[in-house]
């Protein structure tokens, strides 16, 4: 008798507002709410910090449990949380572990060795194996990308029949007309303080920009994070005049009320969340490049590009968007149509559906 999917518990690192993975969850918790509500999810985090954007938004509950945070991981602590989970999974009869960290697919995999569940990672970008946990360790892989996918096959890091490429889902929002400062470009980059982010060069290329685009810009960055206190201490010794927005509960009205985002990176990324959402309010873009960029951006067509850790390519893109902003904008409403068909949260729950009752066979 063929099985369907019913319940699925979700293992996270935390949720926040101003993340990738994050973001990435809820997109798909809140599309199965709309389009598939007859599959309960439980959220299994180390830390919840984003309780108004998920209250309510999906169909479940979110169980927050701080020894499962990765920064607080022992040899220990690892093997309670494969108890802690197991006893989850007799309670909560769970289908299926979908896990979307590199150390909660190693917990899920055991657990689910022991209960006989299937298991399920998605992988958001390229890592290597730097400690004794493996970096990839499932069932099934969802990858966010072609590239991803590719990469794993061709490594032999999984089988052809084990990846499943799901794109993220991106519902798109109206471009305000109201700006974050009246009269002036506004500029935004996003996402959690961390080295791998790159925002040290973002501040150091506003602070050597040229003054003609200093007057005629304003220049923002959102979210929180680590590094956050000697972000804003260069900041102040550049006088990049860069402002801290914080953690910012409702980023896409954000960066609706910007006209450039500037995706920021140093890591292998597989699909930065954050550049579609931005895209999908209205923005252009403005990227790194980053790995794998062609499967859903074509630089110089769909946007401005410049090399990681490149101070002056980026100051290069963004003097160009001031002298031909016109130009820009039209670029930004059709990429604005491209992402639309490309991040599809539709497409994304129905194949995330698709692969949840196919592994229950």
């Amino acid at each position: 008798m063929r099985k369907y999917v019913k319940h699925v518990a979700i293992l996270t690192n935390q949720l926040v507002f101003t993340d990738g993975s994050s973001n990435h969850l809820f997109y798909l918790l809140n599309g199965f709410k709309q389009t598939a509500p007859d599959v309960r999810f439980t959220v299994i985090t180390g830390r919840n910090t984003a309780e108004e954007k998920f209250n309510a938004q999906f169909n479940g509950e979110i169980i927050v449990i701080p020894e499962f945070l990765y920064e607080q991981r022992t040899k220990l602590r690892f093997i309670k949380n494969i108890a802690v989970l197991v006893r989850l999974i007799v309670k909560y009869s769970f289908d299926i572990l979908h896990s979307h960290t590199h150390y909660h697919a190693n917990i899920a995999r055991v657990a689910g060795i022991l209960t006989g569940r299937p298991t399920i990672q998605t992988n958001h970008g390229l890592f290597e194996d730097l400690g004794k946990l493996r970096q990839y360790n499932a069932d099934h892989y969802i990858c966010v990308s072609r590239h991803l996918e590719d990469y794993m096959i061709q490594n032999e890091l999984a089988k052809v029949a084990q990846c499943n490429f799901i794109r993220h889902g991106i519902n798109p929002v109206v471009p305000d007309s109201d700006k974050l400062s009246a009269g002036k470009f506004c500029f935004i980059a996003a996402g959690r303080f961390i080295y791998n982010k790159a925002f040290d060069i973002y501040i150091q290329a506003v602070a050597g920009l040229p003054q003609h685009a200093r007057e005629q810009c304003e220049f923002y960055i959102a979210g929180t994070g680590e590094e956050e206190e000697s972000l804003k201490q260069l900041n102040t010794d550049l006088n990049a005049g860069v402002i801290f927005l914080g953690n910012v509960n409702k980023i896409r009205e954000t960066f609706a009320k910007c006209d450039v985002f500037v995706n920021m990176t140093r890591s292998t990324e597989g699909s930065p969340v954050s550049l579609a959402e931005a895209a999908l309010s209205g923005c252009f873009i403005i990227t790194t490049r980053y790995f794998g960029i062609e499967a859903a951006f074509v630089p110089g067509e769909d946007g401005a590009t410049f090399n990681p850790d490149d101070i002056s390519g980026l100051q290069e893109a963004i003097v160009e968007y001031c002298l031909h902003p016109e130009k820009a904008a039209i670029i930004a409403q059709r990429y604005f149509k491209k992402a639309s068909a490309l991040f599809s949260v539709q497409l994304m729950v129905e194949k995330t559906r698709n692969l949840y009752n196919r592994v229950l066979k």
